[in-house]
């Protein structure tokens, strides 16, 4: 059932326009006088069908006008909000990340051969942290996931094609691939790389789900575990970078 907003007098809608060019579009379509209808056999032979937009239509144009208002398009919409268990779960995969950084602020000057085993654990951390979302993409993808965002009109989304079904996958595994990558190198350019991944993840994620191809509680969940990455990292970062 097409979705009816409004009152006052109907109009004919364009794309029926080429059924009664004796009317304009967007003008109330005339009633037609008792003189001017069809035998009562010619028009017991016509079969008139109901056209999606909701107006009765045959050979001889719109016959009958919606019962209420123009026809309008449905618009879908989506809820933002983040589930509880995937927000109870992101705020508890920071916690290492905030309890590493506390660690390398403190214990340097108490010992620093713990501070360094304190680095490495958050750096391994991070990093498996970055894989776990990036990797939601390769689901998304391989489920063909498209939903159309909040005021878009269903009939005029944009279709997606099979290479940003590639690209989505392609996000879903190398943020990952190059945070493991980053352990490999110093401190300070770890501490750098990991930072970056987190903000470039963030950013391909926000693109999927503006396209429609990620719910769209995505975005904000990622959006809070990218800047506690950013954060967490960032202050551990300080304090090496300043030895």
């Amino acid at each position: 059932t097409p979705c009816v907003t409004g009152g006052g007098a109907a109009t004919q809608p364009d794309h029926l326009a080429i059924r009664n060019r004796s009317t304009p579009p967007g003008r109330p379509v005339p009633s037609k006088a008792p003189n001017e209808t069809n035998s009562a056999g010619r028009a017991g032979e016509e079969e008139a069908s109901l056209h999606p937009t909701g107006w009765q239509v045959s050979s001889d144009g719109p016959r009958d006008k919606p019962p209420v208002g123009n026809p309008e398009p449905c618009v879908v919409t989506e809820d933002v909000r983040i589930p509880l268990a995937p927000s109870a779960i992101a705020w508890l995969s920071l916690l290492p990340v905030f309890a590493g950084a506390a660690g390398v602020l403190y214990f340097p000057p108490v010992d620093l051969e713990i501070a360094k085993r304190i680095m490495s654990a958050q750096l391994t951390f991070t990093s498996a942290l970055i894989t776990f979302y990036s990797a939601p993409q390769v689901g998304f993808a391989a489920a063909e996931y498209l939903h159309d965002q909040p005021g878009v009109v269903a009939e005029d989304r944009e279709s997606v094609t099979p290479t940003e079904r590639s690209v989505q996958y392609l996000t879903g595994t190398l943020p990952g691939l190059l945070s493991w990558g980053a352990l490999y190198l110093s401190p300070q350019v770890s501490y750098g790389s990991l930072m970056s991944l987190a903000l470039l993840s963030f950013m391909m994620d926000a693109e999927a789900v503006r396209r429609g191809m990620a719910p769209q509680w995505w975005l904000p969940l990622r959006r809070r575990v990218a800047v506690g990455i950013i954060l967490g990292l960032g202050a551990s970062f300080v304090v090496v970078h300043s030895e």
